[in-house]
C-alpha cells in the first residue's frame, strides 16, 4: 500500500505540472504567454525605478524653488496677491 501511494505522489509531481502549465517555462510553450510574460516582467522591473527617478526629480525641482525664493528674499503682500492666480 505504502509503495503504491508513493508511485502515485511520484506520477502527480511528474505530470501535474504539465497538465496545468504551472510553471513560467511550461507556460513560455505558447507565444502569446510568452509575449506576456515578458511584458509583465519588463513592466515589474521598469515601474520601481520610474517612481524613484520621478521621487527625486520632484525634490530636486522642490529644492530649487525654495532656494530660488530664499535668494529673491522675503515678498511683499501685493506680489503675493500677483503670484496666486499663477500657481494655480
Amino acid at each position: 500500500m505504502k509503495r503504491l501511494a508513493t508511485w502515485m505522489v511520484l506520477i502527480a509531481v511528474l505530470l501535474l505540472p504539465e497538465l496545468v502549465l504551472a510553471c513560467p517555462a511550461c507556460a513560455l510553450r505558447q507565444e502569446k504567454n510568452r509575449v506576456a510574460y515578458l511584458v509583465t516582467t519588463a513592466l515589474l522591473s521598469v515601474i520601481p525605478l520610474l517612481s524613484v527617478g520621478g521621487l527625486v526629480w520632484w525634490m530636486r525641482k522642490r529644492l530649487a524653488e525654495q532656494e530660488q525664493a530664499q535668494r529673491a528674499g522675503p515678498a511683499t503682500p501685493a506680489q503675493e496677491l500677483r503670484r496666486l492666480p499663477s500657481e494655480t
